[in-house]
């Protein structure tokens, strides 16, 4: 469940990165002594694809922050030079807990390094209910509450068990809503004799066409030998072409 446990901060107070699944960012408070009264706070962000931005979720997070936290009165998460909270944010797909900068922060939750996490949704921890619920009992454990923002929930509310148990079902309903619609557009696609597979190299097509146009008679093994493929692609190519 923590891939990143390794993950070591020698003084920087910021890392973005790119892995192969996408990009991914975190930024620590400035190292300074914070009043006592002051609760540890970490932000997590997460969009699924680099294309979409995770500052939408921003004006519910600050909203809920200054609604919770009376300390809170900053106007940006991003610009204040000033706070006691780290950030970090993922662009990767929720099916998985496997994220770097998720990796990152449950790994320091778990040195209690933080009295609060504070995210948009339940779905953008995770969209599995046993996975969901692993991440609870730990950072229950690690004496770290969660708190999602576009719910007004926190994780030691007597409703969170029931909320969240429904939303990470509905989200695992969306998931597989999603597969079902893709396998019958396929299937619809390849009812209706569309092309399914890869389109035809166009280039060889051509060439073949000029080659066809040469030698009427070509035979198939000619053709095969010509373009280095089998007597199956060279018997439909020519097919196709003709």
């Amino acid at each position: 469940i923590n891939p990143f446990a390794d993950y070591k901060f020698d003084g920087e107070d910021q890392r973005i990165g790119v892995n192969e699944r996408g990009s991914w960012g975190i930024n620590l408070a400035p190292n300074y002594p914070s009043p006592k009264h002051r609760p540890t706070i970490a932000i997590y962000l997460r969009v699924s694809s680099k294309e979409q931005n995770v500052d939408n979720q921003l004006p519910i997070i600050e909203t809920y922050l200054k609604a919770n936290f009376p300390f809170f009165d900053k106007g940006n998460i991003w610009g204040d030079e000033s706070r006691d909270y780290d950030l970090y944010w993922d662009h990767e797909s929720g099916k998985t807990t496997d994220r770097k900068a998720w990796g990152v922060l449950f790994n320091r939750m778990q040195q209690r390094k933080y009295e609060h996490i504070v995210t948009w949704h339940v779905d953008r921890v995770s969209r599995n209910i046993e996975q969901f619920s692993g991440i609870l009992r730990i950072s229950k454990a690690a004496g770290c509450t969660m708190h999602f923002a576009a719910l007004s929930l926190r994780s030691d509310s007597p409703m969170m068990d029931f909320m969240a148990k429904f939303f990470c079902l509905w989200a695992e309903h969306e998931v597989a809503l999603k597969e079902m619609r893709q396998k019958e557009g396929i299937e619809r696609r390849r009812n209706s004799g569309l092309h399914m597979g890869r389109l035809p190299d166009m280039t060889k097509d051509v060439e073949l066409f000029e080659l066809l146009r040469q030698e009427p008679n070509i035979s198939i093994n000619k053709i095969a030998k010509h373009f280095g493929k089998s007597r199956t692609w060279a018997k439909l190519a020519k097919e196709r072409v003709s």
